[in-house]
């Protein structure tokens, strides 16, 4: 009876726990932009000091230490500055190099020991510069290798030469050549395995059959298999349009794409599982609500938080949260064109936004968003005085917010 009692109390306590930690997250606006001095935030990376770095379209490139930000941007009279303050995409190598992928003007390598940018830009008369001026994505991989989406395919980075080697996918996929400036890489993923995954097309086109997909790329042997919509195949994506991929503690892979495009892929298979959004029972797992048409609302990122939780970001919908373990969906922010009012600001919760574009979690167990307004937040699960075990062991560096 004195054991029963004792399960029963803990099932209890999981229960309120849960309930209470539902109700308490709380998004501090680190960065707010009423004088647009950020712009839109297009990416969010933590180096090895565990400082914060993030992009911003209009602004360049950003450093938050817990305290201030540190602002770096194109000085006409520097060369050793920014090259363009158009930066979309971000990396910390493990040298402590932070890689800047810019939109015009190609790929920028800071040093914070000497606070310089080296330049990195195509040149037609050299196959081994870099493959083209616009990089989209960034990633460096557990080898320490620096991968870059960019307007005309993948390219890595070769520490030891200084060199660029380009990737060039088979023409099945159509992937190398894009011939439209719309269509590029919206995203780059490295699983577990080592496996390279890209995420491709135009996410703001309304047509799940323009070209896109998600690309599957074994590093060590070359080979590439492409995953596309298909109309006849309710097991392949729903639309061609790859912007976001995640692999969860559980070793879930998600993938998401424009529309409603939540996925669980099926890895062995090649299959694709899509959680629709249901108006009706808006607690299942699924992408935030599709109040109104929107042809370009788009899942702009899938993360997971410290507790196991899955995040799905979207451009107009806000976001959503879902607890696995209590099969229960949680919506923060708006709904743009709701007309219904269905899904009034969170002024609660702190996030008012209807886009949230970014999402980073950091070592220290926070969670930072960007909105489409050029504000960033976090979320400080540890400060929520709820007994929680966590997913993984990461030791803490220091503590923001």
């Amino acid at each position: 009876m004195k054991k029963l009692k004792q399960v029963l109390l803990v099932c209890l306590l999981l229960f309120l726990t849960g309930h209470v930690f539902a109700q308490q997250v709380r998004f501090n606006k680190v960065l707010e932009n009423k004088l647009n001095n950020f712009g839109i935030i297009f990416s969010i990376t933590q180096d090895r000091q565990g400082y914060i770095w993030f992009t911003s379209v209009q602004k360049g490139l950003h450093r938050y230490d817990g305290k201030k930000i540190t602002t770096f941007s194109h000085n006409n009279d520097d060369p050793n500055s920014l090259a363009s303050n158009v930066a979309l995409s971000v990396s910390a190598d493990s040298s402590g190099y932070i890689w800047v992928g810019l939109g015009l003007t190609g790929l920028d390598r800071f040093d914070p020991a000497t606070n310089k940018f080296t330049h990195f830009r195509h040149d037609p008369k050299d196959p081994s510069s870099l493959g083209n001026d616009s990089i989209s994505a960034i990633i460096t991989d557990r080898a320490g290798n620096t991968w870059l989406g960019t307007a005309r395919g993948l390219d890595m980075y070769d520490n030891k030469t200084g060199r660029f080697i380009h990737y060039t996918i088979n023409d099945k996929i159509k992937y190398a050549n894009f011939q439209n400036d719309n269509f590029g890489i919206n995203t780059i993923y490295e699983d577990k395995k080592g496996i390279l995954w890209i995420g491709w097309g135009n996410q703001y086109s309304g047509k799940k059959e323009d070209p896109g997909g998600l690309i599957r790329f074994d590093k060590a042997t070359g080979k590439v298999t492409g995953y596309k919509h298909d109309p006849a195949d309710a097991n392949s994506l729903a639309d061609n349009n790859v912007n976001a991929i995640y692999e969860d503690s559980k070793n879930n892979f998600w993938v998401g794409t424009n529309g409603d495009g939540l996925h669980l892929m099926d890895r062995a298979t090649g299959k694709f599982t899509q959680y629709k959004y249901d108006a009706a029972h808006p607690e299942k797992l699924s992408r935030p609500p599709l109040a109104a048409i929107m042809e370009n609302n788009f899942i702009s990122f899938i993360t997971e938080d410290i507790y196991g939780r899955l995040w799905i970001g979207s451009n107009g919908s806000g976001m959503n949260m879902y607890d696995p373990a209590a099969k229960k969906t949680t919506h923060f922010g708006t709904v743009a064109n709701d007309k219904t009012n269905r899904f009034a600001k969170d002024t609660l919760n702190g996030f008012t936004g209807d886009a949230a574009m970014r999402a980073f979690p950091s070592k220290d167990g926070l969670l930072w968003i960007a909105d489409f307004s050029g504000n960033m937040y976090n979320i400080n699960f540890s400060s929520i005085a709820v007994p929680y075990f966590r997913v993984n062991k990461t030791p803490r560096q220091f503590l923001f917010g």
